[in-house]
């Protein structure tokens, strides 16, 4: 299983290294153009108001390279093909496996070296109207050692793209339309978002959960972000059940 484990990952380095180039390059470009163009507080503010556009595709970014994959490995018919080797349910979750663990690496290490660039060109300008983070997430981390903080907060947002991977591929094993396959996850996280907005509740939405400091102090606790989380994870799981009884051959 280990070996089999290996080999998916493989096949999955190439489209997440280019996604991932595009992803760190993206990154750095909003980070230098923020640091030039806005006041600079702290070092981690150039990452953090810089993230605002490309966590806009997060959804996208996470699910598309390895998404693919999965749809047509469905397909094409290489599913009945391996299991002949193991079985249908095995190889199916070796593959979610493996997929997550390249999306977690990926995000993890292009937010780590986001952060860490951050630091190195963050232009401070020192004013009595600085801003304090003290009561943000992990906030004094975030003003004093921004570099431990990028760790443990990539951690976090890999563990999350991870899981939204991770609902692109059963959506993509189960439908036969390459959009909905791709753009699935993505359109759910829009969705989600504006419903929580109107209801006036974006503290328990998905995307406050992966987005550094988007909403009040009081809105971004420990609490809303594992209750949101703790939804998106029942929302996969229905998901998966309620697609794999209609499938004619569920797992």
């Amino acid at each position: 299983m280990k070996t089999l484990r290996s080999k998916l990952m493989k096949r999955q380095l190439v489209p997440a290294v280019i996604v991932g180039a595009v992803y760190l390059v993206a990154y750095m470009i909003l980070i230098v153009v923020t640091d030039a163009n806005g006041r600079i507080d702290y070092k981690i503010s150039p990452y953090d108001h810089g993230s605002d556009v490309v966590d806009f595709f997060f959804g996208l970014i996470v699910t598309v390279p390895f998404s693919i994959f999965t749809f047509f490995m469905k397909k094409d018919g290489f599913l009945e093909y391996a299991s002949v080797r193991t079985s249908k349910k095995n190889y199916v979750m070796t593959c979610f496996q493996a997929s997550m663990a390249v999306c977690f690496l990926m995000v993890f290490l292009v937010n780590i070296i986001a952060v860490i660039f951050s630091c190195c060109v963050a232009t401070i300008e020192p004013s009595e109207y600085r801003k304090s983070l003290a009561l943000e997430v992990l906030g004094y981390m975030q003003m004093s050692e921004p570099v431990l903080f990028g760790v443990i907060w990539s951690l976090h947002k890999a563990f999350v793209g991870a899981l939204i991977c991770l609902f692109a591929q059963i959506i993509a094993l189960y439908v036969d339309n390459l959009f909905l396959a791709l753009c699935g996850p993505y359109v759910y996280i829009m969705l989600e978002n504006l419903i929580t907005s109107i209801l006036r509740i974006p503290r328990f939405s998905i995307w406050t959960v992966f987005i550094l400091n988007r909403l009040q102090p009081d809105a971004m606790t420990v609490f809303y972000s594992g209750f949101s989380l703790l939804v998106f994870m029942a929302i996969i799981r229905l998901t998966y059940v309620a697609l794999n009884r209609r499938c004619e051959k569920p797992l």
